[in-house]
């Protein structure tokens, strides 16, 4: 009797089964079969590889010690994020191991593939995924079919129609490509196998069609995979928010080759200085990576300074440290490290000494966002700490017939009215256009706030405790207040800092006293916001730093309005809340010697100095 299975890796296949096959089908499925058979694979990404030689034609597909890496890291990852220089391999490694995890089980697979725009995916990992589909198709005629057409856009792989295969039918189980700062997204089929690959991760514009995806997508899958590849300036950049290593920032730096973030991604880094063809310039099949001369004119473009932020992102492939060429108002890693986008954690005797808030007003409907945020002084153990709450949108609605001007001032009285905790003459306001929304919202309110103008010089005042006047180191009060705000997170006194905002301020520059010069300009002063939204706009970035511009006033307010210093643990007494005249008190009124309660806890009165 003819046999009908084959013994291969410890496991009986059906015969006539292509053993390139069975190799694909252990790569993509090594956790599924162990606990099936209880058979252990060792290096299935070995396995992986020796099918991508066995299918394709001689010198399509060259292994260096990077792609060995990149294929480790595809079959034992389900998260893993890929940092590296130019030249690296990765989109084309990760393009054709894409196509290989697809056509083990086309049927019940979908990739979907992201980057920023379609010329983006022509050029890179969309590119590899062509190439070599094709190169199996012709290599393999006659020996392993290889399923999957591209669809007539040009950027999806689907089935060929079988009308004996119900699942053949559609276009659901495929490998898609989705240009995502085009409007597209990256939502897909709930099929048992899900793979999600974002190229040029640093540069989408909005990170949650990435996150959605990774929450919506994961549902029903019995495996589901998420790849980014990136190459970030700096840690403020959006997609560095996987990366962030569970030891901190600064417990990782450009020597470290891998390491496992706090979201649970594997990240690895390539550097572009321990390129294999620059330790091995002899191996001329290794071409295609980044090679000594590539170093060297690089390097040369940078004007010989290995500094440059140009040399951090496509040679070095690691985010441009502290002390670089282009200083910020703060360095990530330090704002990390001093957990100010983390939530306020109560320790059992806290209370709210006093509110304040922010706001960065907009002109126009289709412009930058209008901002309003809201701060709580907390003291907690003797120690007070700004805790931001989540920044509000000031929605300006082109259908109204009142002015932008108007319709901010009336969103800020229900504000006002809402929150009776918020003494209206402790809100700050960026006063920098041409028009007054402090003046505005006084008209209605008879209470006058704070106007942060950027052309006024900075004040006498100190940024903090036993520091000098802000106006012997910054020029201007829009310095001022981002300064303000940098020196409370230094302070280790902010907490629950959005996002957004902490990028804002980590990637905001001082300015310089020419472009072809880093000698910073003195006093400090703002780049300008024109400088800095065309940097972050070619990485997908927003237009204006709207969050940060709102937090910096609202902290400034919470200085020189409530008295808090950076610091300083000092604690003003309380005052009493402002009420908007014209307006019904509080059904409870606050007595003026009343201490706010955070949580159920008393205030007791040696907290007071």
């Amino acid at each position: 009797m003819p046999e009908t299975y084959v013994r291969r890796h410890g496991v009986d296949w059906p015969v006539g089964m292509h053993p390139a096959f069975i190799d694909l089908t252990v790569a993509k499925k090594h956790k599924l079969l162990q606990k099936q058979y209880g058979v252990e694979f060792p290096d299935p990404h070995v396995r992986l590889l020796d099918a991508a030689r066995a299918l394709l034609p001689e010198g399509a597909f060259v292994v260096s010690p990077w792609s060995e890496q990149h294929a480790y890291d595809f079959v034992h990852y389900r998260k893993n994020v890929t940092w590296g220089c130019a030249s690296c391999s990765k989109s084309n490694d990760y393009g054709l191991f894409t196509v290989l995890h697809w056509i083990v089980d086309p049927y019940t697979t979908v990739c979907l593939v992201g980057s920023t725009s379609l010329k983006a995916l022509q050029s890179r990992t969309w590119e590899s995924i062509v190439r070599y589909h094709a190169h199996l198709k012709v290599h393999n005629a006659g020996k392993l079919t290889i399923p999957g057409k591209f669809s007539r856009t040009g950027y999806a792989v689907i089935n060929e129609s079988d009308q004996d295969v119900a699942e053949s039918q559609g276009s659901k189980a495929s490998i898609q490509g989705r240009a995502l700062n085009d409007g597209g997204t990256l939502q897909g089929a709930h099929l048992p196998y899900v793979l999600l690959l974002v190229d040029e991760a640093a540069t989408i514009a909005d990170q949650s069609i990435v996150q959605n995806a990774m929450v919506n997508l994961r549902s029903g899958a019995i495996d589901f995979r998420v790849f980014m590849l990136a190459n970030p300036e700096d840690w403020a950049d959006p997609s560095c928010q996987y990366c962030e290593p569970e030891g901190g920032v600064s417990s990782v730096d450009v020597d470290t080759g891998e390491w496992v973030s706090t979201q649970g991604f594997h990240v690895r880094h390539h550097d572009g200085l321990k390129s294999p063809r620059v330790l091995h310039p002899e191996r001329e099949d290794w071409s295609h990576l980044l090679g000594p001369e590539d170093v060297a004119e690089s390097l040369l473009e940078a004007r010989g300074n290995m500094d440059a932020p140009i040399i951090w992102k496509m040679v070095r492939g690691f985010p441009r440290p502290a002390l670089s060429s282009a200083e910020t108002v703060l360095e990530y890693a330090e704002a990390s490290a001093r957990k100010c986008m983390e939530p306020y954690a109560p320790t059992g005797r806290d209370f709210v000494a006093a509110v304040a808030a922010g706001c960065d007003p907009a002109w126009s409907p289709d412009g930058d966002e209008a901002v309003w945020q809201k701060v709580e002084v907390v003291v907690g153990a003797g120690v007070p700490y700004l805790v931001f709450k989540e920044p509000e949108r000031l929605e300006i609605m082109s259908s109204s017939k009142d002015t932008p001007l108007e319709q901010m001032s009336r969103r800020i009285v229900d504000l006002f009215l809402a929150d009776r905790a918020l003494d209206p003459s402790d809100v700050a306001y960026d006063s920098s256009g041409n028009q007054s929304l402090c003046g505005a919202v006084a008209m209605r309110t008879g209470v006058h706030g704070m106007d942060v103008n950027s052309s006024e010089r900075a004040s006498g005042q100190p940024i903090g405790e036993g520091r000098p006047a802000a106006r012997e180191k910054y020029r201007d009060r829009a310095a001022e207040a981002w300064a303000v705000l940098a020196e409370f997170v230094r302070a280790g006194q902010v907490r629950g800092l959005s996002r957004a905002a902490v990028e804002q301020l980590c990637s905001r520059r001082w300015a310089t006293v020419s472009a072809r010069t880093s000698a910073l300009m003195r006093p400090l002063k703002l780049e300008s916001k024109e400088a800095w939204a065309a940097r972050e706009r070619r990485a997908g970035g927003p237009k204006s730093p709207n969050q940060c511009d709102a937090a910096a006033v609202a902290a400034l307010a919470v200085k020189e309005r409530l008295g808090f210093m950076p610091w300083s643990n000092a604690v003003p007494a309380p005052r009493p809340s402002g009420i908007l005249p014209g307006y019904p008190d509080p059904d409870v009124p606050v007595a003026p010697e009343a201490d706010v309660a955070y949580g159920d806890e008393w205030v007791p009165e040696e907290y007071f100095s």
